[in-house]
């Protein structure tokens, strides 16, 4: 006997997700649905914006790691002047960062909106 003789329906997904979940009818409704990235009906300047966005939202993600790596090593440090220092070091590097990475989107976000 073979599998195909005990399904009853055949071979098909075993779950339909744009079927069952209606996630497709509020991207219809919403309309993200026929949103792309750089194709027909969207513009240069959004497919950056969303690149610029997944890259800000990655340094976000770096920071927030850096941060808590910076505050676990200065916990763990005991007394150690030279590991709290490096500590100290490694969460003023990553503010910082921060802070140059939120000029550059500021700086950015002006142009834009100036010239186009």
């Amino acid at each position: 006997m073979t599998l195909l003789a005990i399904l009853p329906y055949g071979v098909g997904a075993a779950y339909d997700f744009e079927q069952n979940t209606g996630l497709n009818n509020a991207a219809q409704t919403s309309g993200y649905a026929q949103q792309k990235l750089f194709g027909q009906g969207g513009s240069l300047e959004s497919g950056v914006s969303i690149i610029l966005t997944g890259a800000l939202s990655l340094l976000g993600v770096i920071f927030l790691i850096l941060m808590i790596y910076g505050g676990i090593s200065w916990m763990t440090a005991q007394g150690n002047d030279q590991k709290v220092s490096k500590a100290k070091d490694i969460i003023m590097n990553s503010i910082t960062g921060l802070v140059i990475v939120a000029a550059a989107y500021a700086i950015t976000y002006f142009v834009v909106k100036t010239f186009f």
